[in-house]
C-alpha cells in the first residue's frame, strides 16, 4: 500500500487568500461612464493607487501557490522518499477542473444566452464570441491572451492565471522528483534568472510581458524558494520565529508601500522588470511571517470571516465576475452609481457579497464531493 504523507496545514494562508481575491476583485470595479466622477479627486485617487494595483493579487497567489505547492511536494518526498506524480496531478485535477470547465460553461454558454435573452445592457459590454474556446479547455488561456488577445469576457479573462498555474503544476513535480535535494536551488537561479531576461526582452509587448508562463514564472519561484529554505535550513526558519514586533510591522509597511507604490516603481525603477520580483519577495515575507513568527502584530486566522472565505477564495476568483455583474445590475437600478460612494464603496461591496454567496454555494454543494475524493490521494 502506498504511503501518504503527513497531512500540513497553514492556517494563516486562508486569511492571506481571501485579501489577495478582494485586490482582485477592487482591480475590476470601480469603473464609471459620469465624467463628474471621474474628476473627482477623491476617485482618481482611490482608482490609480488602491483599485489598479489589485492584479497584484494575482501575483501574490502565484507567489503563495509556489510556496505551498513545494512545501507539501517537499514534505512528501522526506516522508515517503518520493514523490508521487499520480497522485499530485489527481489532486490538482479534482481542486482545480470541476470550478474551471464549470465557469467555462457560464463564459461561453450560459452568460451569451442571458445576454440574447434579455438584451440585458450590462451584458452588452461582455461579449464571449471573441474567446476561442479550445485554448480554454486545455489551459492555454494565457497564450490565448499572448497570440491572440485577451478576450471581452470577464468570466473568462480572469481564466489566464488559473491556465498558468495549470502548467506549473505539470512541471513541477517532475523537477522536484528527479532533482537531486540538493540540485533544487540550481534549478530556482535559471528559472528565476530566464523569467526576468525574458520579461526585460518583452518588456515593451504588453501582452507578452503580462500574462506568458515564463513572465509569471518568477512569482512562482520565489515562492518555491521560501518553502525549500524554511524546509532545509533550520536558521532561515529560526529568523522568521524569532522576528520581533518591529521587524513585522516593517514587513508589513513595506508591503502595503509597494502595493500602493507599486506603478511608481514600475515607472522609475532603472530594471522595470525585475519590479515583479521585488514584490514577489515581499509578499513571501508576508507568507512566512505570518506561518512562522512567534511575535507577529496579528494573525490573520484570528480573523474568523476572513479565514473562512478565504476557504472558498478560488471559487471567488472564478466567480466574482458574476458578482460583478450582479452589482452593476443593482446600482444602475437604485441609481447607485451616479456618486463617488456608490462607484467606490457600495458597488465593490454588492460585487463581493454576491460573489461570496456564489462561492460558498458552490463549494458546499458542487466543490466539497470531489474535494472529499482528493483526500484519498
Amino acid at each position: 500500500m502506498e504511503q501518504k504523507p503527513e497531512k500540513i496545514f497553514f492556517p494563516n494562508l486562508d486569511g492571506l487568500r481571501f485579501l489577495a481575491f478582494f485586490a482582485v476583485l477592487l482591480r475590476h470595479c470601480g469603473d464609471t461612464e459620469f465624467g463628474y466622477i471621474q474628476s473627482n479627486s477623491v476617485y482618481v485617487f482611490v482608482k490609480k493607487w488602491i483599485f489598479m494595483n489589485g492584479f497584484l493579487g494575482v501575483n501574490f497567489f502565484f507567489v503563495l501557490s509556489g510556496f505551498l505547492i513545494t512545501y507539501l511536494l517537499l514534505n512528501e518526498k522526506f516522508q515517503t522518499g518520493k514523490i508521487s506524480i499520480r497522485n499530485f496531478y489527481i489532486r490538482r485535477v479534482l481542486r482545480i477542473w470541476p470550478v474551471y470547465y464549470l465557469t467555462l460553461l457560464i463564459g461561453f454558454v450560459i452568460v451569451p444566452a442571458i445576454k440574447w435573452y434579455f438584451q440585458n445592457p450590462v451584458l452588452d459590454h461582455y461579449p464571449s464570441a471573441d474567446a476561442n474556446p479550445w485554448y480554454y479547455i486545455f489551459f492555454l488561456g494565457n497564450f490565448h491572451a499572448v497570440y491572440l488577445h485577451s478576450p471581452h469576457s470577464p468570466v473568462l479573462d480572469r481564466l489566464w492565471s488559473i491556465a498558468a498555474e495549470e502548467q506549473f503544476y505539470l512541471l513541477w513535480p517532475l523537477i522536484l522528483s528527479f532533482l537531486p535535494v540538493k540540485k533544487i536551488p540550481y534549478a530556482f537561479g535559471v528559472l528565476l534568472i530566464t523569467s526576468a531576461a525574458f520579461r526585460y526582452t518583452h518588456r515593451h509587448d504588453g501582452e507578452i510581458y503580462l500574462f506568458h508562463f515564463l513572465a509569471s514564472m518568477s512569482d512562482l519561484v520565489i515562492g518555491s524558494t521560501g518553502a525549500y529554505l524554511v524546509f532545509f535550513n533550520q536558521r532561515f526558519k529560526k529568523y522568521f520565529e524569532e522576528l520581533s514586533k518591529t521587524q513585522t510591522a516593517i514587513i508589513w509597511i513595506i508591503t502595503i508601500t509597494v502595493f500602493l507604490g507599486y506603478k511608481f516603481l514600475l515607472e522609475f525603477a532603472p530594471v522595470p522588470s525585475v519590479t515583479r520580483m521585488l514584490a514577489g519577495v515581499v509578499f513571501l515575507l508576508v507568507i512566512l511571517e505570518q506561518n512562522y513568527s512567534h511575535n507577529s502584530l496579528f494573525k490573520i486566522s484570528k480573523l474568523k470571516t476572513i479565514s473562512k472565505w478565504g476557504v472558498w477564495s478560488y471559487g471567488q476568483y472564478c466567480y466574482h465576475a458574476l458578482g460583478i455583474y450582479a452589482a452593476l445590475f443593482l446600482a444602475a437600478k437604485f441609481q447607485l452609481h451616479t456618486t463617488v460612494f456608490g462607484v467606490l464603496v457600495l458597488t465593490p461591496l454588492l460585487a463581493l457579497i454576491v460573489t461570496v454567496a456564489i462561492s460558498w454555494f458552490s463549494y458546499r454543494f458542487f466543490e466539497t464531493p470531489f474535494l472529499k475524493l482528493k483526500n484519498k490521494f
